[in-house]
């Protein structure tokens, strides 16, 4: 009997149902956790690229410092995306630090989400965050390394009047970052 082909499919397919009902069934449970969890990594990133914490904060400091110094800017249109205000307070008066944005781009192998951060000045990049991708490590994956998001750092977001950041090994100039070898689609995507 253990040797028939209907014995290897049913073990199969009754392995394969087993297998689904234990995840699906993790997945239920912990839908709170891993929303939160969700909701927490981009809080992080959001508070991490404004500079309102220092460098490995609790989480506790984190949220603090979100429900303090990130504020939501009002938008005019309910379709534009939502714009935080990094503020904090310098001898008694309220001092803007940069503003934050979300970026969603679709990668190689699903969305990369991030936090782009602009200084005071609106003109150049403060700090990106990536707080989520599903890139391969090593490669794509590097997109989320601190070491190259340092190369944003300081780049202008416009140069002679025209907006963007290019992402290439091949171009060069004040708003251009060295694309990842290896990770062309991932670096085009972001």
């Amino acid at each position: 009997m253990k040797n028939s082909i209907v014995y290897t499919i049913a073990f199969t397919l009754a392995l394969c149902a087993s297998c689904a009902a234990v995840l699906t069934c993790a997945r239920i449970a912990w839908r709170e956790l891993i929303a939160a969890n969700e909701n927490y990594a981009r809080t992080h990133a959001i508070v991490s690229a404004l500079g309102l914490c220092g460098n490995d904060p609790k989480r506790e400091e984190v949220v603090a410092a979100f429900a303090e110094s990130a504020k939501l800017q009002d938008k005019a249109d309910p379709d534009e995306a939502d714009i935080y205000v990094g503020q904090v307070t310098e001898a008694g008066k309220l001092v803007v630090v940069g503003y934050a944005i979300e970026v969603i781009a679709q990668g190689k192998y699903g969305p990369i989400k991030g936090v782009l951060a602009l200084e005071p000045d609106k003109q150049h990049i403060k700090a990106l965050r990536i707080y989520e991708q599903q890139e391969t490590p090593g490669l794509g994956g590097e997109v989320a390394n601190p070491k190259w998001l340092k190369n944003f750092v300081g780049v202008p977001v416009s140069v002679d009047g025209e907006d963007g950041i290019i992402i290439s090994s091949k171009v060069k100039g004040p708003n251009v970052v060295d694309s990842i070898t290896g990770a062309s689609k991932t670096t085009f995507a972001l």
